[in-house]
């Protein structure tokens, strides 16, 4: 039986709890906008009745935490993870620059108008992740950049919604 990794154990916990909320939350049923509503009814519909809501926060909060302990260790000069990008092939300054990135985009992903961008940008680094470990590791190693890539899907699809699509759509109601 192989050795488990406590790194891996630390990032997979929250990223299982995750995908765990993300598939509850997207089959949840769903609620009408709140500028479809009116504040009155919204603010009467209980917690679990605004799914989207919750389940964006609940994603974009939990991605967050999961990419800024992903980040930590990279920049933190730890043995192992340093031990294990160069088994990979690759440069001590691109296990800097991954780890820079993960910490600054996790901060990025809780702000709604920077999400959309900063889940593009862990996207492209979850795809790399995940070609890394199909390559050098056990196939199932991929199946955490995987679930986190399905996580930054759904919250950069709901930031873009809720912060570009919408203001589109009122400021066009607006000018007629």
């Amino acid at each position: 039986m192989p050795a488990i990794d406590i790194i891996a154990l630390f990032v997979a916990v929250p990223v299982a709890f995750l995908t765990a909320l993300f598939v509850y939350f997207i089959r949840a049923e769903s609620v009408r906008r709140e500028d479809q509503v009116s504040t009155s009814s919204a603010a009467k519909l209980p917690w679990w009745k605004r799914s989207r809501t919750v389940g964006y926060w609940t994603a974009s909060i939990s991605l967050s935490v999961v990419y800024i302990l992903a980040g930590i260790p990279k920049l933190a000069d730890f043995h192992d993870v340093l031990h294990r990008f160069s088994e990979w092939g690759y440069s001590e300054d691109f296990l800097y620059f991954i780890g820079a990135s993960e910490f600054i985009a996790a901060i990025l992903l809780v702000i709604p108008q920077t999400a959309p961008f900063a889940a593009g940008y862990l996207g492209i680094i979850m795809i790399g992740a995940a070609y890394t470990h199909l390559a050098f590791d056990p196939a199932w190693y991929a199946l955490l950049p995987i679930f986190c890539l399905s996580g930054l899907a759904f919250v950069g699809y709901e930031s873009w919604a809720r912060e570009y699509t919408d203001k589109r759509a009122r400021v066009a109601i607006r000018a007629r």
